[in-house]
């Protein structure tokens, strides 16, 4: 019997062709940990942002913007 290799091509295309690029979200817990986390990224990024723009608003100050910036990151 010879062995069968079966590459990206071959291997990943499901649905009449298409690559099954989300099959890992049919897990439960990895659906509950990569929605916490888009949830918890969108927080830090309007944190962020808010951020940014209460130092602009405050000071008028780009100095103190990019300073601040820095320091966030």
């Amino acid at each position: 019997m010879a062995a069968q290799t079966i590459g990206f091509a071959e291997g990943e295309r499901r649905n009449g062709g298409r690559f099954d690029l989300f099959r890992s979200l049919r897990s439960r817990n990895y659906r509950l940990f990569f929605i916490g986390q888009t949830v918890s990224l969108t927080g830090t990024f309007l944190t962020h942002a808010a951020t940014m723009w209460l130092v602009y608003h405050l000071t008028g100050s780009e100095l103190l913007l990019g300073t601040v910036a820095f320091a966030g990151q």
